[in-house]
């Protein structure tokens, strides 16, 4: 069984479905089938990206940055960088071998 939470997101879910799809119809009644088409796949995704926007300023306001790192494509202007342990002895890694038991199993730390 569901709970009250779960409940309020498949209300949600469903909301948005059947206004979306009651946007489609009327938007295709009035305007055409091309253009109507358009206009709702426009409005859908401006509503993607205000959903997306809110849920980025409601994380900001818990206390995430939003800071980029790792996977980004966009350069970054914050210098974060990966540091490397080995695993066999511990000590601090740069490169591709440990400098001091020559082992090439490493782990990254945060």
């Amino acid at each position: 069984m569901a709970s009250n939470k779960l409940k309020g997101v498949w209300v949600k879910q469903i909301a948005l479905i059947a206004g979306s799809f009651l946007l489609g119809l009327v938007l295709t009644y009035y305007f055409g089938f091309i253009a109507g088409l358009s206009l709702n796949i426009i409005v859908l995704v401006g509503l993607v990206f205000y959903i997306r926007r809110s849920q980025q300023k409601a994380l900001r306001n818990l206390g995430f940055s939003d800071e980029k790192a790792g996977g980004s494509f966009a350069p970054t202007e914050s210098k974060i960088s990966l540091k490397y342990v080995c695993m066999s002895c511990g000590s601090r890694v740069k490169g591709a071998k440990c400098a001091t038991c020559g082992s090439q199993a490493k782990r990254a730390t945060f």
